[in-house]
């Protein structure tokens, strides 16, 4: 089994922590989420290798100290089922803010690059492929080990995402057995393709994680992400965080940045309600430069 981790420019990288992160620190916030990833499925017995999809030529450099495989992300025109992929596209909904449905930036790509690495295994004769993102940074060799050891062949099994139904995980056998469907609850999507093939998929939540964390289940996009990622306990032998991207967080003064964001949205919020609670009658008699009326 190969696994197959798309990755696309550092320069485009997790753009919706761009309030909070400058470029530089998302880019290097990507870089050791990369590295903790690629390191843990090169330590894994059963995965026999990683192609890494990406035109990024840092990316392509960090890729091959793992010994990675590097497959050119094509155009549009040259990925297959490009046509096939687009219907599936239209129904990747994901609720906006005004509750009509938008469509997921870059899920209808994210699937063509899927099935194109998936169609060329397959035709090299590999029996399965594991579908990992590169964000996913508590991943560790015992969650990869859990899912090898309830994946079927043929079969699917799935590692949800926690928080929004995706799929941070996926092992396929044979490769071409469902056509990937990412985007808004894309757990559900990928069971229901794996059933309509006779296949019953294994949804795993979180496989391995005995040590309380996250796991395979926290993919980091938001602030929010961050904070929970900064929240799974240390190593209990080594008393140190275990991830690369947990100990770049930890001697950068992001968490701090995220701590000062938290104590005046707090501080924020405590004046609301001291305003909230204030007396009718100051209410009435305060005038707008704050004096009080005689």
């Amino acid at each position: 089994m190969k696994a197959i981790v798309p990755i696309k420019g550092l320069t485009q990288a997790k753009q919706r922590l761009a309030p909070l992160l400058s470029g530089p620190e998302r880019r290097a916030l990507m870089t050791h989420m990369i590295d903790d990833v690629l390191s843990v499925v090169c330590q894994t017995e059963g995965i026999s290798g990683v192609v890494v999809i990406t035109n990024d030529e840092d990316v392509r450099t960090q890729a091959r100290l793992y010994n990675a495989r590097i497959m050119a992300e094509p155009g549009a025109r040259d990925l297959p089922g490009a046509g096939d992929l687009k219907a599936l596209a239209s129904t990747n909904k994901e609720p906006g803010a005004n509750g009509n449905g938008i469509e997921t930036v870059g899920v209808e790509r994210l699937n063509q690059v899927f099935a194109m690495a998936m169609k060329q295994l397959a035709e090299e004769g590999e029996d399965g492929v594991l579908l990992l993102p590169a964000d996913v940074p508590l991943i560790t060799v015992e969650n990869l080990k859990q899912m090898l050891a309830h994946h079927q062949r043929p079969g699917v099994t799935i590692v949800p995402a926690s928080a929004d139904g995706g799929t941070n995980a996926m092992m396929v056998s044979p490769p071409q057995l469902i056509t990937p469907g990412y985007g808004h609850r894309s757990c559900q999507r990928h069971s229901e393709f794996a059933r309509a093939v006779g296949i019953e998929p294994q949804v795993l939540e979180s496989p391995g994680t005995d040590t309380g964390t996250a796991g395979l289940g926290l993919d980091v996009d938001t602030v929010d992400d961050l904070r929970e990622l900064m929240a799974a306990p240390v190593n209990s032998k080594t008393q140190r965080f275990n991830s690369k991207t947990q100990r770049f967080l930890l001697d950068s003064d992001i968490m701090k940045r995220i701590e000062r964001l938290d104590q005046s949205d707090s501080d924020q919020q405590r004046s609301n309600q001291q305003g909230s609670d204030q007396e009718p009658s100051d209410i009435k008699n305060a005038v707008p430069d704050g004096r009080k009326t005689a």
